[in-house]
């Protein structure tokens, strides 16, 4: 078939009819000039259209294959072996999971319907990855090579600390393969020296100043800067804090880190303080005036009419309909143990006896298959019946959690409820029959295609003992994986009789999210924190809402009085217990921000051979540059990590995070291979015989520009020749 790559070219040999219809009335020589004239005009007109040939053949039956390379520095360790097979067609893409956005990498080379082979080591956040595979309808496999032997080592813990503090910090290796011995030190002592692959221990410090951590492996390995690590931290005097109000646990938490005085009120001498916790609104002008100075505020109480608090009262939206709620019950017994059922059946009669009776509640239970136990009935009607059919379930069988879930959401289903809930009681471990069955993937799935919130509790073997952390936190995941879902222990299951009791609302568990990662309290920190007694409140004008619950109710709020720092929780108690129990990173940063000694004269900005370092400084000196008032700066370069001083500051430079975490991330495997599994490189033929196979066709083209542009330079030539040998030229 001839065609044309560039089609409308055709269109200029429309010119060459005129002068074809005029060489017609010519004589019979110049009429032959003239037809080979055109005759070279219209073979460069074809030509520079494309013109060519091409046939389609069909050829054996192959399969495709769409094989995806990470090019991030630590997948770089992977010995990748060149794949071929004889009736595979490889459709070879890259992606780079040292970038930020590697699940956008991702998404954007999908094509519904495919088979995929990734060569990473998945170090890297793949939180939804699978729900665009599963969207898409994708077979996602990995392919587990050899690596090159290669470890890191990091030092965890804080970079300021208070005089007397304990401080924790822990030394950790990763590694490729391989072992290594790792040294620990605080200056020029040697803490630790060993093979452990962590290392935790605690540093109390005596005077002001800096210290210096470090710690060193040795190896023989591709990257030599992530052999060594050093952390610089700046140690202070304690600050001193005043309470005012009643003593409580808050304080027990925070004694270590401050100097603590109270008072029923604001004293006089207040700006003695470098900060104040106030559990209870005063209207004090000896507290403003310590503010407009320069002071310090976290205030904990729940009346907001203050001028210098930073929220408003709000009104909180009433409810008046209790939950529906199925209790899903896990019987089974794993290895022939019973203690685990028998205390989630204990724990699910009294939830039973403690809801509001206008809840509707359904029960089902399961093993390896689920039973309904009772449909969805008003408590005030089936409280009795509920808890009677709960007593008499007889432990058995072995775990299958994704057929609970599957009969919860039946349940849900069958009844048409919306807004509903699952409690699912459970030890969280699989039994080696369902293990093989890959339960544990199969249980995510369901649980993400549910429509309910789900709240795990974990039931220990001998109640009221915690979960291992590895059952723990597959209880987390799966409840987080629903709409405002999170995890409870079982000894602390008393918090679901508040979470779904009826009336103002305040009894809902609400998630915290954080609104403003570039404030200094939460930049570079994460929550997984739930609340549930919430004050009600809104956010004044000028303010900064740093936390809130997923619903938009403000949690912490900050701004400036004067040129003080208050900063407001408005939710929990007075002592913050829900918030210190959860996560007291986030208490501890916003007293940090409220308390003045944390303003530095001088300060360094950067942290890895990467990153452009800047030392700051509130004064002009000699070579620093004007930023805004009070911030000046001075360009500093570091090829080499290591400790350094510069005008009286120490600080450290590490080397690129990109080579901390090293070897495969076995723990998103599961999640990660939607429709398909990981293949050692002896195993991978298997995967070539289950893709599905189509005809190869191939599309034959023969180029015809070559030989138009010489047909064109002929008929030009001998039209020259003619012209010249009859003396036409």
């Amino acid at each position: 078939m001839i065609g044309f790559e560039n089609p409308e070219l055709m269109l200029l040999s429309l010119l060459l009819l005129p002068l074809i219809v005029r060489s017609l009335k010519f004589r019979p020589l110049k009429r032959i000039i003239a037809i080979l004239t055109v005759l070279a005009a219209f073979s460069l007109i074809t030509a520079a259209a494309g013109m060519g040939i091409s046939a389609e053949e069909t050829g054996s039956e192959v399969a495709e294959l769409v094989l995806v390379e990470d090019q991030s520095m630590s997948s770089q360790l992977i010995n990748k072996e060149d794949l071929e097979a004889e009736d595979v067609v490889f459709d070879r893409r890259t992606v780079n999971s040292d970038r930020e956005n590697f699940d956008s990498q991702v998404e954007n080379l999908l094509e519904p319907n495919e088979t995929y082979l990734f060569v990473s080591d998945l170090q890297t956040d793949i939180n939804g990855i699978d729900q665009s595979f599963e969207e898409k309808n994708a077979s996602v496999n990995l392919l587990r090579e050899e690596m090159e032997e290669e470890h890191s080592i990091v030092i965890e813990g804080p970079d300021e600390a208070v005089i007397g503090a304990e401080n924790s910090y822990t030394a950790q290796v990763s590694s490729t393969n391989g072992t290594t011995s790792m040294t620990v030190g605080k200056g020029e002592e040697v803490i630790y020296s060993g093979t452990e692959e962590e290392y935790e221990f605690d540093l109390t410090f005596d005077e002001p100043g800096y210290e210096q951590i470090w710690a060193e492996i040795e190896a023989d390995d591709v990257y030599g800067e992530n052999n060594e690590y050093f952390k610089t931290v700046k140690i202070r005097e304690k600050p001193e804090l005043l309470v005012i109000g009643g003593e409580g646990s808050l304080e027990t938490e925070l004694e270590e880190f401050y100097e603590i005085d109270y008072a029923s009120t604001a004293p006089e001498y207040v700006e003695e303080y470098d900060t104040v916790l106030m559990k209870e609104s005063q209207d004090n002008q000896e507290l403003r005036n310590y503010l407009i100075e320069g002071g310090g505020l976290v205030y904990t109480g729940n009346d907001y009419n203050a001028d210098y608090i930073p929220v408003n009262d709000a009104e909180m939206e009433e409810e008046t309909d209790a939950a529906t709620l199925i209790v899903l019950i896990d019987i089974s017994v794993g290895a022939g143990e019973y203690g685990a059922a028998e205390a989630a059946k204990s724990i699910s009669h009294e939830l039973v006896d403690s809801l509001p009776s206008n809840t509707r509640l359904g029960v089902v239970a399961y093993n390896d298959y689920s039973y309904d136990v009772i449909d969805p009935v008003l408590l005030s009607e089936g409280r009795e019946e509920a808890k009677d059919k709960i007593s008499r379930l007889e432990p058995g069988g072995p775990t299958f959690h994704d057929r609970g879930m599957r009969g919860a959401n039946s349940m849900i289903r069958n009844n048409d409820i919306e807004d509903g809930n699952i409690v699912m009681l459970t030890d969280g471990k699989i039994s080696d029959l369902a293990e093989r069955r890959n339960v544990a993937r199969e249980t995510q799935r369901e649980v993400s295609r549910s429509s309910a919130r789900l709240i795990t509790v974990g039931v220990g073997e001998e109640f009221p003992r915690e979960l291992e952390e590895e059952d723990r936190e597959f209880l987390t995941d799966l409840a987080e994986r629903t709409e405002g879902g999170f995890y409870v222990e079982g000894h602390s299951a008393e918090q679901l009789e508040f979470t779904f009791d009826a009336g103002d609302g305040a009894g809902e568990m609400n998630p915290l999210a954080i609104t403003d990662s570039t404030h200094f309290i939460t930049r570079g920190h994460t929550t997984e924190a739930s609340i549930i007694d919430m004050d009600g409140s809104e956010t004044k004008s000028g303010a900064n809402e740093l936390v809130e619950t997923v619903e938009g109710q403000p949690f912490l709020t900050t701004w400036r009085y004067g040129t003080g720092r208050v900063a407001a929780f408005s939710g929990d108690n007075q002592d913050m217990e829900e918030l210190m129990d959860q996560d007291p990173g986030l208490a501890g940063r916003t007293f940090s921000w409220t308390t003045g000694p944390m303003e530095r004269d001088k300060w360094i900005e950067g942290e890895t051979v990467r990153d452009d370092f800047r030392i700051y400084s509130r004064e002009q000196e000699e070579g620093f540059v004007r930023q805004s008032e009070e911030r000046y700066y001075n360009e500093l370069s570091h090829n080499e990590t290591g400790f350094y001083e510069e005008s009286g500051v120490e600080y450290s430079v590490n080397y690129r995070p990109e080579l901390q975490q090293l070897g495969y991330n076995e723990e998103v495997f599961s999640e990660f291979t939607v429709n398909g599994q990981v293949y050692q490189p002896n195993q991978i033929e298997t995967l070539y015989e289950q893709l599905d196979t189509q005809e190869q066709t191939s599309d034959n083209r023969i180029d015809l520009r070559p030989y138009l542009l010489l047909a064109a330079l002929v008929f030009y030539l001998s039209a020259v020749s003619i012209r010249k040998r009859k003396g036409l030229a």
